[in-house]
């Protein structure tokens, strides 16, 4: 595979941030979403998604990598 190629196919994987935490969050189920929201709003500003292990597990389990 040549170079170009293979820089397309691993751009389909390379999201913005915001891209990616919206796709997290619609990957959830129902108690992954509760979770979430609980955890949102009790941790408040000392959340961070971006860090979660479910989020770190996400992007690795669909080849994603955020784009700078």
């Amino acid at each position: 595979m040549n170079d170009t190629l293979s820089a397309q196919n691993d751009s389909r994987y390379e999201k913005p941030l915001d891209k990616l935490l919206n796709l997290y969050i619609e990957s959830l189920d129902v108690y992954e979403k509760v979770a979430y929201e609980i955890a949102k709003n009790s941790l408040e500003s000392s959340y961070d998604m971006e860090k979660s292990i479910g989020f770190i597990d996400f992007l690795k389990k669909n080849n994603f990598t955020i784009r700078e």
